[in-house]
């Protein structure tokens, strides 16, 4: 598994979506570690991975070259 996917995914609205779902408690909001384990991911193939890694390469540096200008 490649970290750019993973800090992708936990940054993504469905993990957000998910973990959110899961939440309990009144005052004082928690998640246990029996929903975390149980929260469902989306692990695609290592080449699909390679393939988001670039992409998201080229996007950040394009972010990178607009901010700069």
């Amino acid at each position: 598994m490649l970290n750019t996917f993973v800090k992708a995914l936990l940054e993504s609205d469905y993990f957000e979506n998910a973990v959110i779902s899961k939440i309990r408690g009144g005052t004082q909001k928690f998640i246990s570690l029996g929903d975390i384990r149980k929260l469902e991911i989306c692990l695609p193939p290592i080449e699909v991975q390679e393939s988001f890694k670039e992409f998201a390469y080229h996007v950040n540096k394009s972010k990178f070259a607009s901010h700069s200008n």
